[in-house]
């Protein structure tokens, strides 16, 4: 396939995004999450049918970059919102903790394999790129997407205390990959003119420095808000946080996220911008597709890939254990909640693909087919896991729930 085929395709699928996603009067359509796009990227790309060569996806890499960027944006754009409403901090920190969990088990999983196995010796990796990598897959493996809530509040009007609970789990632990990303970056060291940075310095930089740009730009906006204003400064501000991450060797996701956090901290036009902003359902199925191309199977990767996913299953798992241990809501849904929240998304290839493009080789190999893989599983598990745990607890209605003007903007990281 040839560049100009290829890109003619990536514009197809953008264009479809408007509907597969959803849209403002739309509800979603197809499965919660871009698993069947990751696939057919993957298919297509050079590890099976070779239809679009290595070649290919390098003329795409600046686009790619963009892609990762704004979905990180997006992100930012709504962190602290979910469903129309605002996420409730007690719950939100639920989330935090669990992310945490998740990543300390696939990080702490990979780092011993990496220790016992002589065949993964061989790989040769110093010391600070197996960091990166375990942060790296960590960090991709470590969040549940919110657009399996989405797409089980419109399938089926799913709605009551446990059910809004898990939004917010699932809203809140955006803050982990993000941070862990940032840290991760980080172990190379950022020079300045005041010298180099301290990791701890290095990693929180990144989202003050997007902050400041958002917030910036919101004061640009001015009084009134003008939407041909407002496209022309998101478009400046988002393409010098995106360039500033690549030209510096700063996260992809770090900054952009909090370029989206500044962007909706004054309370003067945040509703507006929020709703004008958000582009995911555009930019969504081209970044899935690029992602799924992308994927290695190359030595100990899928070996790596596959080790770290399964890590991930067993501690969502063991956390609706504790979930329906802890919480009164979630007693009549069973000990198996967890496996509803196995689901990932757009946030996670999003990371897979951000260390990819950062880090050429087996450290970004290794995160983007474990995000890859992920967003695959979690679609065969998630969403009929949820289902049926919404359903013991008594949540789900025959009647689909309408989405809300509210929930159209948001993001489905």
């Amino acid at each position: 396939m040839t560049a100009l085929a290829f890109l003619g395709l990536l514009l197809v699928a953008s264009y479809l995004g408007g509907f597969v996603v959803g849209g403002p009067k739309a509800p979603a359509r197809g499965l919660a999450s871009g698993a069947g796009v990751v696939l057919m990227g993957f298919v297509a790309g050079p590890s099976v049918l070779d239809l679009v060569s290595s070649d290919s996806l390098e003329l795409f890499t600046p686009l790619a970059q963009v892609g990762v960027g704004w979905l990180a944006m997006d992100a930012g754009l709504v962190f602290g919102q979910v469903l129309g409403r605002r996420v409730r901090l007690p719950s939100a920190l639920w989330g935090v903790g669990v992310a945490l969990l998740c990543a300390a088990g696939v990080g702490g999983a990979l780092w011993l394999l990496w220790a016992w196995l002589p065949q993964l010796a061989a790989a040769s990796l110093s010391r600070g790129e197996r960091w990166v990598l375990v942060l790296g897959t960590a960090a991709a493996l470590s969040e549940t997407t919110r657009s399996v809530f989405r797409w089980a509040s419109q399938r089926y009007g799913a709605r009551g205390p446990l059910f809004d609970r898990l939004t917010d789990v699932a809203a809140g632990d955006d803050l982990v990959p993000v941070a862990l990303a940032a840290v991760a970056v980080a172990l190379h060291p950022l020079p300045t003119a005041f010298g180099t940075l301290p990791l701890g310095a290095a990693a929180v930089v990144q989202p003050v420095l997007g902050w400041l740009l958002g917030l910036a730009a919101a004061v640009m906006l001015g009084r009134t808000f003008r939407l041909n204003v407002f496209r022309g400064v998101l478009l400046g501000v988002a393409l010098i946080a995106i360039g500033l991450s690549v030209r510096l060797g700063l996260s992809l996701l770090a900054l952009p996220f909090g370029l989206g956090l500044g962007l909706a901290t004054p309370r003067r036009h945040r509703g507006r911008v929020r709703r004008r902003a958000i582009s995911e359902r555009f930019l969504l199925l081209p970044v899935l597709f690029l992602a799924g191309a992308m994927t290695s199977t190359d030595g100990p990767v899928p070996w790596l890939a596959a080790a770290a996913v399964a890590m991930r299953l067993l501690l969502k798992l063991l956390t609706g254990v504790g979930l329906w241990a802890a919480w009164r809501e979630a007693r009549p849904a069973g000990p198996a909640l967890g496996a509803g929240l196995v689901s990932s998304g757009a946030l996670s290839v999003a990371v897979g693909l951000s260390f990819a493009l950062a880090f050429p080789g087996t450290v970004g190999a290794v995160v983007l087919a474990a995000s890859t893989l992920s967003v695959v599983v979690g679609e065969l598990v998630g969403p009929a896991s949820l289902r049926y745990a919404l359903g013991r607890a008594g949540e789900l209605h025959e009647a689909p729930a309408e989405p809300t003007s509210a929930a159209s903007f948001e993001a489905t990281s």
